[in-house]
């Protein structure tokens, strides 16, 4: 089973909250796309520069994705 790096319970119900810093590859990234999907309600996924974040909207087309650097 995919585990998520966090959970935001909102009103709506859990939200899955994940971090790629780039190592996951395409299978993972869809593996966990398609996991979280089935547990929450949505998906915030967070990447540390925009490339990375437009690979993840990419492959996640649905999901929201948030630039978060590393600093």
């Amino acid at each position: 089973m995919e585990e998520s790096d966090g959970v935001w319970f909102t009103l709506e119900g859990p939200m899955v909250v994940e971090y790629d810093a780039g190592g996951y590859s395409r299978a993972r990234v869809r593996a966990k796309g398609e996991a979280f999907a089935r547990r929450f309600v949505g998906p915030i996924w967070g990447a540390p520069v925009p490339e990375r974040m437009a690979y993840l909207k990419a492959l996640l087309p649905r999901v929201r994705v948030l630039e978060a650097p590393w600093a």
